[in-house]
């Protein structure tokens, strides 16, 4: 576990709270992606929330992008670093690429 409190596997991640509870995050597929782009109504801003939504569960129960917006900022920079941190768990931003083109 790293000083974010983020411990990851190649499956699954988990993140602990600033309250002590423990999200899991599970690797998304690309269904979420596209669940979460139509739950956001296109809204670029808010893509994160619900995919993170789609995929965590705090101490066994599902976590919606509403809960995770009422979250303390901490937390929820905790939640994304955590995600940010292995390819392929959230998508690049429009404009952006993972690779460098000379």
């Amino acid at each position: 576990m790293d000083d974010l409190g983020v411990s990851a596997s190649d499956a699954d991640k988990s993140v602990t709270l600033s309250d002590g509870r423990v999200v899991s995050l599970r690797r998304p597929k690309g269904r979420d992606l596209l669940e979460a782009t139509r739950r956001a109504n296109r809204d670029v801003s808010r893509i994160q929330f619900e995919l993170i939504g789609l995929v965590a569960e705090v101490d066994g129960e599902p976590l919606d992008a509403e809960a995770l917006m009422d979250m303390d900022l901490e937390d929820v920079t905790s939640l994304m670093t955590a995600y940010r941190r292995t390819p392929g768990f959230l998508p690049s931003s429009p404009g952006t690429s993972s690779t460098s083109r000379e």
